[in-house]
């Protein structure tokens, strides 16, 4: 199911097919934001086909990470260069190609 990459304003509105997952485990949290400090800007601007929608809390901000299916990564409104590693890490963590 093809994603915007702005908040969700009416929970109510999502497709029953979403996937919903909140994370708290250190190991996984420890090892996500390892990899997430690691992104860097992607000046050729390349939007995502965003398939999966990641709201990331770290104190009293919340940043918005969109990632396309195979690639395209979008952090709050700006492209960042793909982390196949990430993209792979948080496809395991959600069970992403279990249909």
């Amino acid at each position: 199911m093809r994603l915007g990459c702005g908040w969700v304003k009416n929970p109510d509105s999502i497709n029953k097919d979403y996937k919903y997952l909140r994370v708290y485990d250190k190991a996984s949290v420890d090892k996500f934001l390892k990899l997430y400090r690691k992104y860097k800007i992607d000046t050729t601007n390349f939007g995502a086909d965003v398939r999966i929608h990641i709201l990331v809390h770290q104190g009293i901000m919340t940043d918005t990470l969109c990632l396309g299916e195979h690639f395209g990564v979008i952090k709050n409104g700006q492209s960042m260069k793909d982390s196949k590693e990430l993209l792979n890490f948080i496809k395991l963590r959600v069970e992403y190609d279990k249909k």
